[in-house]
């Protein structure tokens, strides 16, 4: 993830990627319904939480540049959601700023209580949190009231739509103005070419993200490319 002016990533994302015996990549979604299946989804998201700030911890390099990761809504259930975070930050010498914690409307079907309540309490340490796929059909107005995000990030699939159609490029023009005038950060995901870079710089966001910049890649990989 790229600030406009940057030559650097600032921040990158986090994501979960798993090979079968064959060494091929297994769809995402299969994982994900596997481990669903099996009650291992929210021992996956602890675990990619554990392994992002061991990586970042153990390297001093990396310092300015901040990583996110999925927060799902069954770990903001958890009774020591809070408490856990905090724990495994300060185990790997990880400043709370360098976390960006990325939820989705999904949250909304729980207890909003209880993950306003978590949301405060890790804010208040620095923490910071994206509302993700905004712009999917899900994500909406009242979900930015409801969760006070501290960044938005615009869904790839919406960024398409605005590159190719008119209407939607004027929408995504009023939602960048209507994020930044509640003073959020917005990223824009999807950029691939230098022609999408060009145009959606124009809109002036703060952070792009996308294939232009990087392909998903091993954290080996990443290390490397920073």
């Amino acid at each position: 993830i790229y600030a406009l002016d940057a030559d650097t990533p600032c921040m990158a994302e986090a994501l979960l990627r798993l090979c079968g015996a064959d060494g091929k990549p297994v769809p995402t979604a299969d994982v994900v319904s596997v481990a669903e299946e099996m009650d291992l989804i929210v021992a996956l998201d602890w675990m990619m939480l554990e392994q992002v700030c061991a990586f970042f911890g153990a390297h001093r390099e990396l310092d300015g540049c901040a990583v996110s990761v999925n927060f799902s809504a069954r770990q903001f259930l958890a009774p020591d959601a809070e408490r856990r975070v905090l724990d495994t930050l300060e185990r790997h010498g990880l400043a709370p700023a360098r976390l960006k914690l990325e939820l989705t409307e999904r949250v909304l079907a729980g207890d909003i209580r209880r993950v306003r309540a978590v949301m405060e309490a890790l804010a208040a340490r620095g923490v910071e949190f994206y509302l993700d796929d905004f712009g999917t059909g899900y994500s909406n107005l009242i979900n930015i009231s409801n969760l006070k995000p501290n960044i938005v990030k615009i869904d790839r699939s919406f960024t398409l739509k605005a590159l190719n159609n008119d209407y939607e490029f004027e929408l995504l023009i009023h939602i960048i103005h209507m994020v930044h005038s509640l003073g959020l950060n917005l990223v824009v995901e999807g950029i691939e070419t230098i022609d999408e870079l060009v145009r959606i710089t124009e809109l002036n966001p703060d952070f792009i993200q996308g294939f232009y910049y990087s392909m998903p890649c091993p954290l080996k990989l990443f290390y490397e490319k920073y």
